[in-house]
């Protein structure tokens, strides 16, 4: 038999749970919404949301209490969820719209810069490599005309070629 310090020292880690399974279930719901799961995976979701909160439950209980299950525990579980559903639902679900917008905003700051100095690089690379568009058209020029024999060193000059100069796109 547990004292009654135990027992109500289990009755508060219970609200503790309820309040622990209830933000679990908000993150689930707000990825739920985020991502406009289908119906499997909303099944697929519930199913492992449960596991989950069972398993917490469990483990939780066994800890505390030697696994010893009373209804007052069940009722503090049930008293945390309302807790939380009816004070702190709202503004974590506030708070994880705020963040997911910060992360968009980043993302796209992120994207549009990555796109500027893309740009910047391949504007950088054309004037450098705009000496060596006289050698690329003279080389075209020495391919289109018919060689007895190139040898090894046409190979090595197409291989070369093939390399270091872009193709035109068609």
């Amino acid at each position: 038999m547990l004292s009654l310090t135990e027992q109500l020292f289990s009755f508060l880690v219970g609200i503790g749970i309820g309040l622990v399974l209830g933000f679990l279930y908000d993150i689930y719901r707000f990825l739920r919404g985020t991502f406009r799961i289908r119906r499997l995976g909303v099944y697929l979701g519930d199913f492992l949301y449960w596991l989950i909160a069972t398993v917490v439950t469990f483990c939780v209980l066994l800890f505390l209490n030697n696994g010893e299950v009373r209804f007052y525990i069940f009722i503090a579980i049930a008293l945390g969820g309302i807790i939380y559903f009816s004070l702190l639902s709202l503004p974590c679900l506030q708070f994880m719209t705020v963040c997911l917008r910060g992360m968009n905003r980043f993302y796209r700051t992120a994207g549009k810069f990555y796109t500027a100095v893309k740009g910047t690089g391949v504007k950088i690379w054309r004037v450098v490599a705009a000496p060596f568009c006289c050698c690329r058209r003279k080389i075209r020029k020495r391919r289109k005309r018919p060689q007895a024999s190139q040898g090894e060193g046409g190979k090595f000059c197409r291989r070369w070629r093939r390399r270091f100069f872009f193709r035109r796109r068609k």
